[in-house]
């Protein structure tokens, strides 16, 4: 599951026109590290190096090949997108860390933006391109509500002294057996307002008015070695620093919107809701 190096620099090769030496001048390495770099033997410099004269020169690969893959899709297949900081050798259903939004499994987003933006401050850091077909498996999935709220207030071990309420247990058996769990993203900002309301700061309308604001969409989290064997590797996109610094420029503005709606819900759903006490009395 690596880059696709040689078929990218092919692309570039015939849409700038240059000559091998030409290319290899304007993305600042040899023509001899070039034709290296082609065997299948890039370093990370000439990676980064070639990856942004792409995005430079205008080329967004990523975006590009993600509208191809969508073309492609037949049935009930679906593209899944999985951030990674350092890369990945294999795909396992016990990856990943037990306080993560619903424990241990394999997390992937249904928005190529929203995959760039968990990794967009690692330098190296790429996504990968996946699709499934997900009819032949148990999914469950939450909408933006109470329910999703405190399944991830549990999973990040912020609801210790609920462990065993009956609610949470209730929450719990629905995804007792589940291939795959579907529910809309939780990034760092939106968990400081749920870590809000899980301390009995805000109110659960208030805090669900907040979290509506983020548009990240959803995460696929694959539980099973049954779902993992039904995604299939389509790509890996390397993030030059430009494409990621235009990724991290993104996130200030949502989280801008985000925290702005979250002081006006504060004020305008005063007293209506429940603090997590009330709701798990």
């Amino acid at each position: 599951m690596n880059y696709d190096f040689k078929k990218d620099v092919d692309f570039i090769f015939t849409v700038s026109g240059n000559d091998l030496t030409s290319l290899a001048e304007k993305i600042g390495i040899s023509k001899r590290t070039l034709l290296y770099a082609l065997e299948g033997n890039p370093s990370p410099q000439v990676l980064e190096k070639t990856y942004s004269y792409i995005y430079k020169s205008g080329y967004v690969l990523s975006e590009a090949k993600n509208e191809l893959f969508l073309e492609s899709l037949t049935g009930n297949e679906k593209l899944f997108y999985h951030g990674s900081r350092y890369g990945i050798d294999q795909i396992t259903a016990d990856g990943s860390r037990l306080t993560s939004d619903f424990s241990r499994g394999f997390y992937c987003s249904e928005s190529l933006g929203a995959a760039v933006s968990f990794v967009e401050e690692y330098q190296s850091s790429s996504v990968y391109a996946f699709k499934a077909d997900l009819s032949g498996l148990k999914t469950f999935e939450f909408d933006c509500d109470l329910d999703w709220m405190l399944a991830i207030s549990y999973f990040r071990h912020k609801l210790s002294n609920y462990q065993s309420h009956k609610y949470i247990s209730s929450i719990l058996d629905k995804l007792s057996g589940k291939d795959v769990i579907i529910a809309p993203i939780v990034d760092n900002k939106m968990f400081e307002i749920l870590n809000q309301f899980s301390n009995g700061e805000i109110t659960s309308v208030q805090a669900l008015h907040s979290l509506s604001a983020s548009r990240l969409g959803k995460q696929y989290v694959f539980k099973t070695s049954k779902a993992i064997n039904s995604l299939i590797f389509l790509d890996r996109y390397y993030l030059c620093d430009e494409e990621r610094s235009h990724s991290i420029l993104s996130s200030i503005d949502r989280n801008k919107i985000i925290q702005t709606k979250l002081d006006l819900a504060k004020r305008e759903y005063r007293g209506k809701g429940k603090y997590i006490d009330e709701i798990l009395k």
